[in-house]
């Protein structure tokens, strides 16, 4: 069998979108819930628990979408990732992701919501 042009391409492009799709298949995805007579207010994401107040800063992002990577030195040691929504009485649900991650990206929907994917 001669391998031409043709199929190396056909090859290395099925070969790419087997890796976006598993990698997609292992994300985790984490939205701020809706809250009954409340508003979402803003959302964080934090190494180790919210209380020890270390808010990561994301790597790249508005207020609209952005992402974080090398997350796992949280995890070597010994912490883990913590996302945190906050809502505008003052009320916070809490995500812990005790899987160790590397990346997570979010998006804010036209309604203010947080949408966060980790993988």
């Amino acid at each position: 069998m001669s391998w031409n042009a043709n199929k190396i391409c056909t090859a290395l492009t099925f070969a790419l979108w087997f890796s976006i799709a598993c990698k997609g298949a292992n994300a985790m995805q984490f939205d701020c819930p809706v809250i009954e007579d409340t508003q979402p207010g803003y959302f964080q994401i934090f190494d180790g628990p919210p209380a020890d107040k270390i808010s990561l800063m994301a790597e790249s992002g508005d207020s609209v979408h952005g992402f974080w990577s090398k997350l796992s030195y949280v995890y070597d040691k010994g912490r883990e990732i913590n996302i945190q929504c906050a809502y505008l009485d003052g009320q916070t649900r809490k995500f812990i992701i005790e899987k160790r991650i590397d990346f997570c990206s979010y998006e804010v929907d036209s309604t203010n919501y947080a949408h966060v994917s980790c993988r």
